[in-house]
């Protein structure tokens, strides 16, 4: 019995080691950017579909700390969000057919303010909700350095 119950946890404990998702990310789950506090800003993570099937995956935002007196947006595969939302707001991509990339897009303006912000996202499919990751974005408005 004991054998047993050892083989059992552990071949549970290496499917969630080696669980993967039906998509990867595209340059990486994480960007960490300087941005422009004078201008409109566009950081793209995209989501390579590894299924061979058509994906239909939808997005949850986990986690905003982005101030909210900056202007911007989420948008994704096939919408955007408007604005750039609270936690918990969802919304679901248009479908990822064949070699279709789905993408979250974060885009934003802090009109020269300076400071600090996170955005995670959860992407998931719709059709298995546990197959599924997080992306975040960190951006810091600085000052622009001149180049001389």
């Amino acid at each position: 019995m004991k054998k047993s119950l050892l083989f059992l946890t552990a071949t549970l404990a290496f499917i969630v080691v080696n669980a993967q998702t039906s998509f990867m990310w595209l340059p990486n789950d994480t960007i960490v950017q300087d941005i422009d506090p004078n201008a409109y800003n566009e950081l793209l993570i995209e989501q390579k579909n590894l299924s061979g099937d058509t994906l239909n995956l939808e997005v949850e935002i986990v986690e905003n700390t982005i101030n909210p007196s900056w202007d911007g947006m989420v948008c994704i595969q096939g919408i955007c969000f408007g604005t750039i939302p609270l936690a918990g707001a969802t919304n679901q991509m248009a479908p990822l057919i064949g070699g279709l990339n789905g993408y979250v897009k974060l885009t934003v303006n802090p009109f020269g303010t300076f400071g600090s912000g996170m955005l995670r996202v959860r992407v998931y499919d719709v059709n298995n909700p546990t197959d599924g990751d997080t992306c975040t974005w960190i951006i810091n408005s600085t000052q622009v350095s001149a180049v001389h």
